[in-house]
């Protein structure tokens, strides 16, 4: 379905270059030799880059500047594998599972995601804005093969048993190979012999990670408490506009005690629910800023429910580095 403002468009990703077929025939994305797909000029300017690897993993790259939103609203399968997705975009597009929307891209605190082949997700691109993120898809029996010689540590195990997703930050390991294969043209030389490398690499950087962790059940977080955690992760960012709801509403709302809720909080997100409403609602102020809109500094403090100016000009500065009066 379609409209002149927005495009959703409904897929499926497979370890073989058969899921840009549907790109191909509904979208007229034009697919060069298996690998490389040019999306068309009104749609977006750039391409994406698809490598099989492996018999059981797969990676691809989007890079692109999309000329309008499109919601890519990938169908889940049967098949058993994971996706790793990495998003480095120069501005946060949203990323739909579970009806929950989360910000994603490089400014964004969340930036990286694991999701099972079986849970529907949707990408909805912004207008005018570079996209850059990669996606490894692996086989769940390619992880237990790899790691056969190796004492699984439980959370892996779970992992692999369960239908799940998770969001998260980028390691800086990864980010920084990440940041290396955003300054390369996908049609440069050689470039699928740097991809095939930085999959291998991030796949290894986060089984390495996980495999850190000896998690019991009492401190796993299961699919139950993690969804009551983003639940109240979803009030929290409903309305930046207002201020911090108070750890009390949010504990309320996941229905768990206060110190098992801001260690679940701090276990998926990497910070706390004060310190994300903060840089959230910042990088809101930021894009107000952008729209030209506003008329002055104060009025956009006000309307985000800043009562002092002079507070929202010093912790704005303390994030981005520069006086607000750079921006408007």
């Amino acid at each position: 379905m379609s409209s002149k403002s927005s495009i959703e468009f409904k897929h499926v990703y497979s370890l073989t270059s058969e899921w840009m077929t549907k790109f191909s025939t509904e979208l007229g994305c034009t697919i060069v030799n298996d690998t490389i797909m040019h999306f068309p000029k009104h749609l977006a300017e750039g391409s994406s880059y698809f490598l099989n690897i492996h018999p059981d993993m797969s990676v691809f790259v989007f890079d692109m500047i999309h000329k309008q939103s499109v919601n890519f609203s990938r169908m889940p399968v049967e098949e058993a594998y994971w996706i790793l997705y990495y998003d480095l975009s120069d501005d946060n597009n949203q990323h739909v599972i579970k009806n929950i929307k989360h910000s994603v891209g490089e400014n964004s605190k969340l930036s990286f995601a694991i999701m099972d082949s079986r849970t529907q997700s949707a990408y909805i691109s912004k207008k005018g804005v570079r996209e850059f993120s990669l996606r490894i898809l692996v086989r769940k029996s390619f992880i237990t093969q790899l790691l056969h010689t190796k004492q699984l540590s439980n959370n892996i195990s779970q992992m692999l048993d369960n239908e799940l997703f998770f969001y998260g930050l980028i390691d800086s390991k990864s980010k920084s190979i990440l940041f290396d294969l955003k300054k390369k043209k996908i049609d440069s030389p050689f470039y699928n012999l740097l991809i095939n490398s930085v999959a291998y690499n991030l796949l290894g950087f986060f089984l390495e990670k996980q495999s850190q962790f000896n998690m019991d059940d009492e401190n796993s977080i299961f699919e139950r408490d993690r969804d009551a955690i983003l639940k109240s992760h979803e009030f929290l960012i409903a309305d930046l506009t207002v201020p911090f709801p108070g750890i009390e509403t949010l504990v309320q709302i996941a229905n768990m005690s206060i110190t098992k809720y801001r260690r679940l909080y701090k276990s998926i997100y990497k910070t706390t629910p004060v310190a994300f409403f903060r840089t959230e609602k910042l990088l809101y102020a930021k894009q107000l800023m952008e729209t030209g809109n506003f008329r002055s500094i104060s009025e956009i403090a006000f309307s985000l429910g800043y009562n002092n100016v002079n507070h929202f000009m010093i912790i704005y500065k303390k994030q981005f580095g520069s006086c607000p009066f750079d921006e408007i």
